[in-house]
């Protein structure tokens, strides 16, 4: 296969543990199921991981702000051009956390003046209000997704009803964790 693939960036979200994902990977591998769903499991990895990393750095990002609020509430008196050495510092140690954060898709900015990095706050996805309750949609995802696998053709690796039960677990995973927030 080639390796000038390129992988397109997707928004962090966390989908199946890692353990999870190498006994499916394990589990697929022997049973010969296709490519695609390898991908998509090692797709999942990818993204919880960036989604953990993406909670670290936004942790990261608060501390620093608390401790320049911390050095403003002190309301401390030093000699003027250290000060200025200080506050410089800080400013940079903020430009490059701001640099790590953009690397994975947060947009955040520093202002190079206080040190202060702001990040807008993360939108994460709302469910629609439905007149079906969430459990019995996440339900019947789940039947369809039996009902799919009952028709994979055991000799066809890239058979559509693989890929529909895949995506439809997929869907009531998700809704779970959407859920789950409320």
């Amino acid at each position: 296969s080639s390796s000038n693939t390129k992988v397109a960036r997707t928004k962090p979200m966390p989908l199946m543990s890692s353990a999870g994902v190498k006994a499916c990977v394990s589990t697929r591998t022997k049973t010969g199921c296709g490519v695609a769903e390898a991908v998509m499991i090692a797709t999942a990895v990818i993204r919880e991981e960036s989604c953990v990393m993406e909670e670290k750095l936004r942790a990261v990002i608060a501390a620093h702000n608390r401790m320049i609020e911390t050095i403003e509430g002190a309301e401390m008196t030093c000699n003027l051009f250290r000060g200025m050495e200080v506050w410089h510092k800080i400013a940079c140690e903020g430009a490059e956390i701001v640099s790590a954060a953009r690397s994975i898709g947060i947009d955040a900015k520093v202002n190079m003046q206080s040190g202060v990095i702001y990040v807008p706050e993360s939108c994460p996805m709302t469910m629609p209000e439905v007149s079906l309750p969430l459990a019995d949609i996440i339900s019947s995802l789940e039947d369809q997704a039996k009902d799919r696998e009952s028709s994979v053709d055991p000799d066809d690796p890239d058979c559509i009803f693989r890929r529909d039960a895949i995506a439809l677990r997929a869907a009531a995973r998700l809704l779970r964790e959407l859920g789950a927030r409320r």
